[in-house]
């Protein structure tokens, strides 16, 4: 008996084979450079986030300090113009705050617009203050909060800032202690307010923002609030102070 023959098998042609092998390598690259544009995606927008609305937030930080400084009453009392008020000790309220203290704002900024200079030292904050607190203001800086009093009033004057994006002027926040100053410059006073404490509140918790009764009537207070803990906006740190002290302007005799 002859012993069975394997069964025949063409070879395959040496031009298919190398099709095959281009295409292989074609269809690699381009899911390597699917994969890669995949990556690059997210990272672009984190360094946008952290870079790209800083450099939009220190443009629109500019043009307000330029509106702040152009202002009439802050040209008409000069770089030295301020004279320091009295100071008060705990449990008593600050010179003239039993009714509009001197010096202080009686009309709103517009929407949008420059409010005051806000100063914090321990926390590394020297921006300023846009009136209102739309997500459109905070892009700008740290933003007035509609229904709050004005710096120096009576009540509580609410500002809230981005913790990690837009410049983060508010990333520091959380440095804060009892006895640090917070100082409020608009175009016609200073407002120097010292830290009393700290919490940590839900988002949508706006007992931070209450008035404050003293002895002698409702106390003026500042409030800043931002996000924590940094990188997320979970919660809300609020950092409380009380007016401690008044420079008031007082323009130079024509």
């Amino acid at each position: 008996m002859r012993p069975a023959q394997p069964a025949y098998r063409p070879a395959r042609p040496v031009a298919r084979r190398r099709f095959s092998v281009a295409r292989r390598r074609r269809l690699q690259r381009t899911a390597g450079f699917v994969l890669l544009l995949a990556s690059a995606f997210p990272l672009a927008s984190i360094g946008y986030q952290l870079f790209g609305t800083a450099a939009s937030a220190r443009h629109a930080q500019a043009a307000l300090r330029q509106q702040l400084a152009s202002s009439p009453q802050l040209a008409a009392c000069g770089p030295q113009g301020f004279a320091a008020g009295s100071r008060t000790s705990p449990g008593q309220p600050a010179a003239s705050t039993t009714r509009r203290p001197a010096g202080s704002s009686s009309a709103r900024s517009r929407l949008g617009e420059a409010l005051a200079q806000l100063r914090v030292p321990a926390a590394g904050v020297d921006d300023v203050i846009v009136e209102g607190a739309r997500p459109g203001d905070l892009k700008k800086g740290p933003g007035h909060i509609a229904g709050t009093v004005l710096p120096g009033q009576p009540g509580t004057f609410a500002v809230s800032g981005h913790r990690t994006t837009y410049s983060s002027p508010f990333y520091h926040l959380d440095r804060l202690h009892p006895g640090d100053r917070i100082s409020v410059s608009t175009a016609t006073a200073v407002y120097t307010y010292t830290v009393t404490g700290s919490t940590v509140v839900p988002p949508d918790d706006t007992k931070v923002l209450a008035n404050v009764a003293g002895l002698h009537g409702t106390q003026p207070t500042i409030v800043l609030t931002t996000c924590t803990p940094a990188y997320s906006a979970t919660s809300r740190l609020a950092v409380f102070g009380r007016l401690t002290a008044t420079s008031t302007c007082q323009p130079a005799a024509a």
